[in-house]
């Protein structure tokens, strides 16, 4: 396995660290990951190093506001139209994983915040992305709009990138109600300590949005729980959603039923769902995290040579 890391240059000519972790041989798939809200690539090592064993490329980067692509600070994407320009910044590392390997299955995959962006990329229907992994992700929300209208309130009198602890408060105090008595405030990430202690331990995790962070964060959940959403998927490609029963930003599974039901009633052709008994919100860093790891790696193997390549 071989690992590495180095910087691209976004449009606006902000340094984004991009980290790729490649078996010995050559890919039979490479796995994009898009990391979650207020943690980083370099978590998903463990992950990863598993996949590359079985023949699998990783690659991800620290998306605008966290890692080591902080530069104008954590929690905070752009001075406008922030949760696009991320996006764009996904799109423009995906453009050149293509041009490297040109003929590798590709494969997309978002952790919850993460899972917005991959449910927004796969929207755009891209001819050269070959499957797409929505982990930890939500469903529809009435308060999204009561959030963004408090996020917008706060940019105009406070300035863009004014810590938004009242919103942060709002969400990660409800989702650690339902494992009280809360050892952390993290509870609700995962039933492993030692992976939550790590978390709180990292200064790159658990930071205070922006917000404007919030107001982007918001705006993107909107986007991809628009009814239609769904609609505009290439049916034909393979979607796995994965989500722990116990996790709060997945309502309990509820959320996330309801998006495999919307992409039901879109007709997609080759759905899959997974929902771990049990499970909190990170379930690459769970207990059963090594049935989480080879339930990821069956869907991608059975997939490679049903998306039309020969590998």
């Amino acid at each position: 396995m071989n690992y590495s890391h180095y910087e691209m240059l976004s449009s606006t000519n902000q340094a984004l660290s991009t980290y790729f972790w490649a078996p010995d041989s050559e890919p039979v798939c490479i796995l994009f990951i898009v990391h979650g809200m207020c943690e980083h690539m370099r978590r998903y090592d463990d992950f990863a190093r598993f996949l590359a064993q079985k023949q699998i490329a990783v690659i991800g980067l620290d998306l605008p506001g966290h890692g080591a692509s902080a530069q104008e600070g954590f929690g905070f994407f752009a001075k406008k139209d922030g949760y696009q320009y991320a996006a764009e910044c996904i799109l423009q590392l995906k453009d050149t994983v293509k041009e490297t390997f040109p003929s590798t299955p590709l494969f997309l995959m978002g952790h919850s915040m993460g899972s917005f962006f991959a449910r927004y990329i796969a929207a755009q229907n891209l001819s050269d992305i070959d499957g797409y992994i929505f982990s930890g992700t939500a469903g529809p929300n009435i308060a999204t709009a009561i959030g963004k209208a408090l996020a917008r309130g706060q940019m105009l009198f406070m300035g863009k990138k004014h810590p938004g602890t009242l919103l942060q408060n709002m969400a990660f105090k409800l989702y650690n109600k339902p494992f009280f008595p809360n050892r952390t405030p993290f509870d609700w990430l995962s039933r492993d300590e030692n992976a939550v202690d790590r978390y709180i331990a990292d200064e790159k995790c658990g930071f205070v949005f922006t917000v404007s962070g919030f107001y982007d964060l918001f705006s993107l959940l909107q986007t991809v729980s628009l009814p239609h959403w769904a609609t505009r998927f290439d049916r034909t490609k393979p979607y796995l959603l994965l989500s722990g029963l116990m996790d709060p930003v997945g309502s309990m599974g509820k959320g996330v039923q309801k998006v495999y039901d919307r992409m039901r009633e879109a007709k997609i052709e080759n759905l899959s769902l997974l929902l771990y008994p049990h499970g909190r919100h990170e379930m690459l860093n769970e207990v059963n995290k090594t049935e989480v790891y080879e339930d990821i790696y069956a869907f991608i193997k059975k997939n490679i040579l049903g998306a039309g390549h020969e590998n």
